[in-house]
């Protein structure tokens, strides 16, 4: 019970808008930045960046990190 809980609780967290830590990844994207280093440089694990990037592309409607990079998106 206590494991479904937290699980909820990491994807509660995943959903909910989080303009600055997404404008941050966005722009680390553009640096060409891996997953594993947005991951460390923002303290998160690969699994929340893969999850926030997937959010975003579904939210600028773009399919992969170099239509994101060219977008002019940022926190919005």
């Amino acid at each position: 019970m206590a494991a479904a809980q937290e699980a909820l609780a990491e994807t509660d967290a995943l959903d909910r808008p989080d303009d600055d830590v997404d404008a941050h990844i966005i722009g680390l994207v553009r640096q060409n930045a891996t997953n594993r280093e947005i991951a460390a440089r923002l303290h998160m694990s690969v699994k929340a960046v893969e999850a926030k990037l997937t959010r975003i592309y579904r939210r600028h409607g773009v399919q992969g990190r170099r239509q994101l990079a060219s977008l002019d998106v940022g926190s919005d």
